[in-house]
This record gives structure tokens, C-alpha cells and sequence, in this order.
């Protein structure tokens, strides 16, 4: 992707954010992958890009990220002191069941929530 990957990765996030943050305001909930899926592809039609095997490589990717480095031994750390640990996400259980594992970071919690329950996304006040 070479010099769009950067310009790419910062439009498809911005435009996943404001398609959350829109449809939450009109109460027009979908699964957050729809979201992901949706902003993918205007981004990738803004850069004119057609290119279906290099799309689902990205969806692809997108489901296997990781978290940062250190937050495994920051979260079990914090769990070791005493602290109740949780995580809130906007996407699906499934999702987010995904991410933890992936992020390595499922041991530490107690809970998990997803903003499914509500159908609405972050930070409408409802969800939390």
C-alpha cells in the first residue's frame, strides 16, 4: 500500500467512529462490523481503490489486532492488587470475545460488556 497505508488506516477509522457515533444518534443500530465493513468501503472508494481480495485482507486484519504490548502484565497487575478488571467494547460479544483472546488479556478479567445490550455506541450515556 506504501505511502496510502497511513492516510487509509487514519480515514477508515475516522469514518467507522463517525458512522457509530451517527447511526447511535439516529437510533439506527447495526453490529459494529457492519460499521467497520461500511467505512472500509468508502475508504477504500476514496482512494480508489478496487481491490476485493486486498478488502478482506484488511477485514481480516482488522479482527486479529492486538493490544499494545504492555497491557497484559499492566491489566494482570492491576488484578493482582485487588482491582476488579472489565472491558467495554462496541462490538459484538463475539467481537469482543475475539479481541480478548487475541490481546491476551481474557484471565484478568471479570467481566465483559458489549454495547449490543443497548444498541446504541460509545459515549451515548446509555450504553454506560
Amino acid at each position: 500500500m506504501g505511502d496510502k497505508e497511513k492516510p487509509l488506516s487514519d480515514l477508515w477509522w475516522a469514518r467507522r467512529t463517525e458512522y457509530s457515533w451517527l447511526r447511535s444518534e439516529m437510533r439506527n443500530y447495526v453490529l459494529f462490523w457492519q460499521n467497520i465493513q461500511d467505512a472500509l468501503g468508502y475508504t477504500i472508494a476514496t482512494f480508489g481503490i478496487q481491490d476485493e481480495k486486498l478488502r478482506q485482507k484488511l477485514l481480516d486484519i482488522y479482527g486479529e489486532l492486538n493490544a499494545f504490548p504492555e497491557v497484559p502484565d499492566m491489566l494482570c497487575g492491576l488484578k493482582a492488587g485487588g482491582m476488579k478488571m472489565a472491558i467495554l467494547k462496541n462490538g459484538s460479544p463475539e467481537m469482543v470475545h475475539g479481541a480478548e483472546e487475541n490481546a491476551g488479556i481474557m484471565n484478568p478479567l471479570d467481566e465483559t460488556f458489549s454495547v449490543q445490550m443497548v444498541e446504541v455506541y460509545k459515549p451515548n450515556p446509555d450504553v454506560y
